[in-house]
């Protein structure tokens, strides 16, 4: 993902999709922004899905969940604005998770700071509702200009 400079061609479209974007630091994450950029044709779209930090600041920070039938604690702390989300699944083991989480305001901005057009946020991929701390995804539409 850092060095998408060394792909070779120009692409229609770019899709990030379940929080694959925030894993590095401040510049590096804008870099990225750049170097996605510039492999967009004129005209060519990125695809963002991410958390948004305006609702995972209001989970508590330790809960027990299932999914496909594997339970787990999930264990959440936040350093500024970095998550680090540690699973400890109930049969053993744990994996551990840390992302810089942006608010949709920042990421707004640094999206326009590599050169994108916003043409679209929303939540959860229903682009009649806007991206706010009711919602835990959101999804930006950015245009190379």
């Amino acid at each position: 993902m850092r060095q998408l400079d060394s792909i070779h061609g120009r692409f229609d479209a770019v899709v990030n999709l379940w929080h694959s974007f925030g894993y590095f630091d401040d510049a590096t994450n804008e870099e990225i922004l750049r170097q996605v950029y510039a492999k967009l044709r004129s005209g060519g779209r990125a695809i963002l899905d991410v958390y948004n930090r305006e609702h995972l600041v209001s989970l508590p920070s330790a809960e027990w969940d299932e999914r496909g039938g594997t339970r787990f604690e999930a264990r959440r702390t936040w350093s500024g604005s970095r998550l680090t989300v540690t699973l400890r699944y109930a049969s053993g083991g744990s994996d551990e998770f840390e992302w810089r989480i942006y608010a949709p305001a920042e990421l707004s901005e640094i999206c326009s700071s590599a050169g994108f057009l916003p043409i679209l946020s929303c939540a959860l991929f229903d682009d009649s509702l806007e991206p706010s701390a009711d919602y835990a995804r959101m999804q930006f539409v950015l245009e190379r200009r």
